[in-house]
């Protein structure tokens, strides 16, 4: 995957997240967090999986521009 299409898919993570926090206000706002508990605790985890992947897609990004970063460094042979 090229940079542009990490940065494309990062601020679409980025548009949902900001949908998913003001779903998320609105249910605490009304109450409904503890009346529909079930969906609130979903809405969570559906945050949790939008931050984890974009965390994947800056790392990605971190690795394409710093190589170094990809590999480990070998053990330095004492001889």
């Amino acid at each position: 995957m090229r940079t542009a299409d990490h940065q494309r898919i990062i601020a679409e993570l980025d548009a949902l997240l900001a949908q998913l926090m003001h779903l998320m206000q609105r249910f605490e706002t009304t109450g409904y967090n503890m009346a529909m508990k079930a969906d609130y605790i979903s809405l969570h985890e559906l945050q949790a999986r939008i931050i984890e992947q974009r965390q994947g897609h800056l790392g990605a990004m971190a690795v394409a521009h710093s190589p170094a970063l990809a590999l480990p460094c070998p053990p330095k042979a004492t001889h």
